[in-house]
């Protein structure tokens, strides 16, 4: 997605980042925001439409992911095993991934609701209610879950890098 210059620079940059860390007794463990990956990257948005958040109103949310599209999820873990596996990086901390953050209304995420939930819609407006309460357990599941998933992974590849993300 980005120029040849782009990625040869960051290559550069990364390598020298975890040799600094790793020559210091560091651990390079990376803080990140992969929610908000589109906000920073107009690139991001043109090239990946269908990974950005859904709103209630069936627009998209040009600022921020859909953590239930699996292409998207696939990509950041490809690239976070990409940089833990070539560059040894030790870590990755995900902020800003609290399921409060993460509410989509895209298709597939009503549909699995309603599949979950008897026919349910996802609540556009979250309250104390039963209705909301079945959704936010059931969210709060689901990103607990693929933090976990996401973790594996990266494990499988780098079996001491340590993954931190909100509600894991």
């Amino acid at each position: 997605d980005y120029a040849q210059n782009i990625v040869t620079n960051a290559d550069a940059y990364l390598r020298q980042f975890v040799s600094m860390a790793h020559g210091f007794g560091a651990k390079a463990v990376f803080y990140m925001g992969p929610v908000q990956s589109p906000r920073q990257s107009p690139q991001f948005r043109a090239n990946h439409p269908t990974w950005l958040r859904v709103n209630p109103n069936g627009t998209t949310d040009p600022n921020y992911v859909n953590f239930r599209n699996t292409n998207f999820v696939n990509w950041l873990t490809n690239q976070l095993v990409y940089l833990a596996s070539t560059y040894g990086v030790d870590g990755f901390w995900f902020d800003g991934y609290s399921p409060d953050a993460l509410h989509t209304y895209d298709t597939a995420t009503r549909n699995a609701f309603k599949a979950y939930s008897g026919g349910i819609d996802i609540p556009t407006n979250l309250g104390i209610d039963a209705t909301s309460q079945l959704y936010l357990n059931w969210h709060y599941a689901y990103f607990a879950d693929l933090a976990d998933r996401i973790k594996e992974i990266i494990r499988a590849a780098k079996s001491d890098c340590i993954v931190y993300a909100n509600y894991s």
